[in-house]
């Protein structure tokens, strides 16, 4: 192993907050950095990982563990319950996970507006799968009484309204 995991991490995901997705993007922005300011993230300062390094590391890093932790590590250091009052449900499918669209990995995530992060996120299937998902998200213990949801127009169906009303919060089509 050349690289230790939380430094090469901490750098990918600093480029990707950038604006740098790509894996080839993700190199070259660790590469400009000087040697002094890659080992001060703990990354040896006389290498650079390149491209399909990047790859390699981050394809095998599960989106949902990574999740669960940063979302963990975010809501310890906000110091804060999750109490906002406007959650979003929208999901999104992880880019370069396949090149067969129907192969791509999705997630539905459960938005906090107020604490600008992302406070569930279950794995779901592109496309229809989402809706299926948002409604096994509103079976869970996650607390959305007196909330307001904003949530894509796919889950306004009667029977996710139906879902939503069992729950007695409010719901603003979108």
């Amino acid at each position: 192993m050349r690289y230790k995991f939380v430094p090469l991490l901490s750098l990918c995901i600093s480029a990707v907050i950038s604006g740098y997705t790509q894996y080839r993007q993700i190199a070259d922005w660790i590469a400009k950095h000087p040697a002094p300011d890659r080992a001060k993230f703990g990354l040896p300062g006389d290498r650079v990982p390149d491209e399909t390094t990047i790859g390699s590391f981050l394809s095998r890093i599960d989106p949902g563990k990574l999740h669960a932790v940063l979302s963990h590590w975010l809501l310890k250091a906000y110091k804060k319950n999750v109490t906002g009052n406007i959650i979003t449900l929208d999901g999104k499918v992880v880019r370069a996970t396949s090149s067969d669209p129907k192969e791509q990995k999705a997630f539905l995530n459960v938005f906090s507006n107020e604490l600008g992060i992302v406070i569930e996120h279950e794995p779901t299937k592109k496309g229809a799968g989402e809706k299926s998902t948002a409604r096994g998200v509103l079976k869970t213990n996650i607390d959305l009484t007196g909330k307001i949801v904003l949530a894509d127009a796919m889950h306004t169906d009667k029977k996710m309204v139906a879902e939503i009303e069992k729950k007695s919060f409010v719901c603003l089509h979108c």
